[in-house]
């Protein structure tokens, strides 16, 4: 495992260069929203905004998405 670390601002970054990546590749929007959203769901459980276990409102999530 390697020993390198990633700042917050690099690692949302890296998820702008992956869907550029995706888009290049011609993948499809829904294939894009998918891969992009699980990613961001997992950086959001490593700086403490999402928990598995919580409920959460589908709006209310959308709308903290499009604010970061």
């Amino acid at each position: 495992m390697s020993d390198q670390s990633w700042s917050l601002s690099q690692l949302r970054s890296e998820l702008e260069r992956y869907d550029a990546e995706l888009r290049a590749a011609g993948k499809e929007r829904t294939t894009i929203d998918t891969y992009i959203g699980q990613s961001e769901r997992f950086v959001r459980f490593l700086i403490g905004d999402y928990r598995p276990d919580a409920r959460v409102d589908r709006q209310t999530a959308g709308d903290a998405r499009r604010r970061s």
